[in-house]
């Protein structure tokens, strides 16, 4: 029904509602004339005013953001006032009473798709397509699905002059995903390649990460349309979903992704696949010899056992020369481990690896592989090494931890994600002996295990020389203030270790409670340290006094650059007590979580006293030669900061 004269389907929707907008006005003319209508740019002359009466409906109508017009906007038209006029079969009718008790007709068209594709011909037959797009083609748009049927029916030697403007809409509207959507449809309807690569210049001339959001079937052919089409280099692609990929949307890039792309490094996707949409994938990716960056996550669902082991022999086979892999989460195998160990022995490009959602499977462990063993002790390249999830048995955990004291190319771990107290004490007694690790990324533990823990890192701290950068980030799936804060025991084994060290230069220990106790150990440890540069604190509990204290602590010391005192994000704020919560309210065990009701942000800067010894702090400090000392106290100003120090030094792992 819907073929051309020459048995060929339409190619893109605005083509496919043409054909059906031809097929409804082909129904109402005379038999000899149904041949010679072939397109709507040749309506007949007695159906045309009727026609772009409809046209100019469905503008008006999206225009006011409704979808039903009445007969009284059709009054002028003689044939809408007979009984049998339907629009040429594309509108509905309804008798409704108005506002004034009467009964009159109303019409909406038979499809939204119908009545936008009617409204991308009044905008083209009415208005210049740069004035149109200027005045509608934004994020929040009514109009911006009229678009791509105005792409498909503009015609080819105009579409190029507007694609330079739209690269424009693009950069101004901050390369909205939502905008990049529509902009990727657009160039699909359009039907030609050669608009691809000039869009495509954007991501060239910007340096910019292409990052999409496709939410539907069709958006994911326009990603691959517009992939495939696009001349590129150094492409990154990342696809912002995780629940909407499927085994169905593999096979669309199979269709695309039939040979390399040019020079896409990077390419992320959020899957959740069969082992048999895994396989598929593997083979969709892998005749891509650029890629350097693979990202499959997916936090929703875990992955059958197996589905690691094919992606980490198809790497293997096809010797891509992968810089960055991170896997999608699974419940690994015996097998998976394997093979998971064969890609890091025999990629000696491979830097980074990410197992952050992984778990073993019943009876797996990691003893059952020591070719991933061995891998991790003996690679070479590889720097930085995330992982989480994993709950191990006794004899895993020392093993563990002799991977972590004998390996000497790590420089970043990253065990953020691991809720097993056991796997942290591990990762601290391999920290004793190792020599190349600088940066520990890692949660702080349940509240009552707080001391052991302390206690484990104060010692690792005392020995160690060669960590820069511990940061102590609470478990990122739970509320921080309600669950995962540690206690001023911790605080002061911390100091205590920190006292012998000279080499740590960042400290984030913002998920931990100072209290008097705690103030007086990060004073004597600032009094006597000679490496840290930047210390991240949080002053729930900290009184004015102690404050005071740390403050002064600050002129002694040489090096420290940046001192931070702010609350922990949450629905439950932590502000600083001294000036808004009364003592008798703070009474707190040490084994006891407090609640405090949400509060306005309180500032430093409004204490007088406090104040006044800041500029002393600064001058004492100017006089002596040494680094000034920023102190910040909003949470966004914190979080910009610690980015920039951790990037600043390549070291920031995500």
């Amino acid at each position: 029904m819907f073929c051309d004269s020459d048995y060929q389907l339409p190619a893109s929707l605005s083509k496919l509602y043409e054909r059906f907008v031809i097929l409804c006005v082909r129904f109402n003319l005379p038999e000899s004339q149904r041949v010679q209508f072939k397109s709507l740019q040749n309506i007949p002359c007695e159906l045309a005013p009727v026609f772009r009466k409809l046209c100019e409906l469905a503008l008006k109508t999206l225009l006011d953001k409704k979808l039903v017009f009445y007969e009284e906007e059709l009054k002028d038209l003689t044939i809408a006032n007979t009984d049998q006029f339907d629009g040429f079969g594309m509108l509905y009718i309804e008798h409704v009473t108005d506002e004034f008790g009467d009964r009159v007709k109303s019409y909406s068209f038979i499809h939204r798709a119908v009545q936008e594709l009617m409204a991308a011909k009044s905008l083209l037959d009415s208005n210049s397509v740069e004035d149109t797009i200027n005045k509608h083609f934004h994020a929040r748009s009514y109009l911006i699905n009229v678009f791509p049927f105005i792409f498909g029916l503009m015609r080819k030697d105009i579409l190029k002059s507007v694609i330079l403007q739209l690269r424009q809409v693009f950069i101004n509207t901050k390369k909205n995903p939502t905008v990049l959507n529509a902009i990727l449809q657009c160039l699909f309807e359009a039907q030609d390649t050669s608009l691809c690569n000039e869009f495509g210049q954007v991501f060239k001339e910007q340096n910019y990460k292409v990052c999409f959001l496709p939410n539907s079937f069709l958006e994911y052919h326009y990603v691959f349309y517009f992939l495939f089409a696009c001349n590129c280099s150094n492409l990154s692609v990342s696809f912002r979903v995780s629940q909407n990929f499927r085994d169905n949307h593999i096979e669309i890039m199979k269709k695309y992704f039939n040979g390399p792309l040019t020079e896409m490094v990077s390419l992320c996707c959020g899957i959740h696949l069969s082992l048999k949409g895994v396989e598929t994938f593997s083979r969709v990716f892998s005749c891509q010899h650029n890629l350097v960056k693979l990202t499959l996550s997916c936090i929703y669902y875990f992955h059958e056992p197996g589905c690691i082991k094919i992606l980490c022999d198809s790497i293997c086979k096809h010797h891509l020369q992968l810089t960055t892999l991170t896997l999608p989460s699974a419940k690994l195998s015996e097998e998976d481990l394997e093979s998971l160990g064969r890609v890091i022995e025999t990629l000696e490009s491979l830097e980074s690896l990410n197992l952050c959602l992984i778990s073993f499977q019943k009876g797996t462990s990691l003893k059952s592989s020591l070719t991933f063993c061995n891998a991790l002790c003996n690679a070479k390249c590889l720097k930085k090494y995330a992982f989480g999830g994993c709950r191990f048995s006794k004899d895993d955990l020392d093993l563990f931890s002799n991977i972590v004291s004998k390996s000497s190319s790590l420089k970043n771990l990253n065990a953020r994600d691991v809720s097993d107290v056991n796997v942290i004490t591990s990762i601290l007694q391999g920290l004793y002996s190792n020599q190349s690790i600088t940066s520990l990324k890692t949660w702080p533990g349940p509240f009552g295990t707080s001391h052991k823990l302390g206690q484990d890192l104060g010692k690792c701290l005392a020995v160690n020389q060669t960590l820069t950068i511990i940061d102590f980030t609470s478990f990122p799936h739970q509320n921080p203030i309600e669950y995962v804060q540690w206690s001023s025991e911790h605080v002061c084994c911390i100091c205590t270790g920190l006292q012998s060290n000279n080499s740590l230069v960042t400290l984030d220990i913002s998920g931990c409670y100072i209290d008097k106790t705690a103030s007086d150990a990060v004073c004597v440890m600032l009094s006597v340290n000679t490496s840290l540069k930047h210390l991240f604190l949080n002053p729930v509990h900290l009184e004015k006094l102690e404050a005071i204290a740390i403050f002064n602590s600050c002129v002694s010391n040489t090096t420290l650059e940046l001192l931070t005192l702010f609350w922990l994000p949450g629905r439950k704020s932590s502000i600083s007590p001294w000036s808004l919560v009364h003592q008798s309210d703070m009474d707190m065990q040490s084994k006891t979580i407090p609640f405090w009701g949400p509060q306005k942000e309180f500032l430093f800067t409004k204490d007088k006293e406090i104040g006044v010894l800041l500029d002393c702090v600064q001058r004492c400090r100017q006089e002596k030669k040494q680094p000034s000392l920023s102190i910040l106290w909003t949470y966004n100003e914190i979080m910009k900061r610690k980015y920039e120090i951790l990037n600043w030094k390549g070291l920031l792992y995500t």
